[in-house]
C-alpha cells in the first residue's frame, strides 16, 4: 500500500471502523500533511482510548485504487491498520 511517498505494510482489521497510520510512519513521510484535528479513538475493549490526529488530504493507494483522504494517525505497532473505511465496506 502506498501512503504519501512511502510504501507501507498494512494489516486488515475487520473489527475497525477506521484505518490508522502509525505515528512512526507519519514521521518518516517526506512531505507530511498538516494536522486537521486531534481525536480520541475508542478501542475494542471499550475501556481504552487511543489519542491521535487526522491529517490534511494525503495520497493513498491500495492496488489500483487511489484517492486523497485525511488519514488517522496514532501510536500503533503496525505500520498501518486497514479498517472498513479503506475496505469499502460498512458495518452499519
Amino acid at each position: 500500500m502506498l501512503v504519501g511517498d512511502r510504501q507501507v505494510r498494512a494489516r486488515v482489521d475487520s473489527g475497525a471502523d477506521i484505518s490508522i497510520l502509525s505515528s512512526a510512519v507519519y514521521d518518516q513521510l517526506e512531505r507530511k500533511p498538516g494536522k486537521v484535528r486531534e481525536i480520541n479513538m475508542q478501542l475494542a475493549d471499550k475501556n481504552s482510548v487511543l489519542k491521535g490526529f487526522v491529517t490534511q488530504l494525503l495520497h493513498v493507494q491500495l492496488g489500483k485504487q487511489s484517492s486523497r483522504k485525511g488519514v488517522c494517525v496514532a501510536p500503533i505497532s503496525d505500520e498501518m491498520l486497514l479498517g472498513h473505511d479503506c475496505c469499502g465496506t460498512s458495518r452499519h
